[in-house]
């Protein structure tokens, strides 16, 4: 975490774990290295840099970047991937109750992606293979999903009211909620899509 508030609130919010540093982390089997894309790589310098930790899996979360960003962990013997769930993480309640079914691309070395199939589907997860230089077109595709879904029901919205329809929105997208207004209402999905609420 960038601050230890943060990590302190991650901390209480799992129920376990402690706060500490990345030069005094424990080793480990697994590490998920869930930073900005920008530190990825520095984070991936530190761990390989440090003498006292054996080889282990390194798995980051990044929706843009490929494995090949971990290659210093890479070049001391680990095993390198990336796991990018399809899913905002900003409100954690929210992401922690919606997580089953969820899309997880797993891109990196074939033993690792291996390793973490299983792990990411005992969670409820759905992982699917992803090949490295189709990386950038994935995170295009989910950017456009996330990101431009309001634009194009805004549109909707205008056209339908035009026509003088009610308009109801089945969305999981907060950013939604902007287009809700006297002629339109928000069904926004509770548990997948067959608990609802208004």
């Amino acid at each position: 975490c960038r601050r230890s508030s943060s990590a302190e609130e991650a901390v209480e919010f799992i129920g376990a774990g402690q706060v500490c540093s990345l030069a005094t982390l424990p080793a480990a089997d697994l590490w998920l290295i869930s930073v900005p894309d920008s530190q990825i790589a520095g984070v991936a310098q530190a761990l390989a840099g440090r003498d006292n930790l054996t080889p282990a899996l390194a798995v980051h979360a990044s929706g843009a970047l490929t494995a090949a960003v971990l290659a210093p962990l890479a070049e001391r013997g680990w095993q390198t991937a990336s796991a990018h769930p399809a899913l905002s993480f900003a409100e954690p309640v929210r992401a922690l109750a919606t997580f089953e079914g969820t899309p997880v691309a797993l891109e990196g070395m074939e033993d690792a992606c291996q390793v973490l199939d299983p792990l990411l589907t005992a969670i409820g997860a759905r992982p699917f293979l992803l090949s490295s230089e189709h990386k950038p077109r994935y995170h295009a595709a989910c950017t456009i999903a996330s990101n431009y879904v309001v634009t194009l029901a805004d549109m909707a919205w205008r056209v339908a009211r035009e026509a003088g329809l009610e308009v109801l929105i089945v969305s999981g997208d907060r950013d939604a909620v902007q287009l809700v207004n006297d002629s339109t209402t928000l069904l926004y999905p509770m548990r997948g899509v067959s608990e609802l609420a208004r």
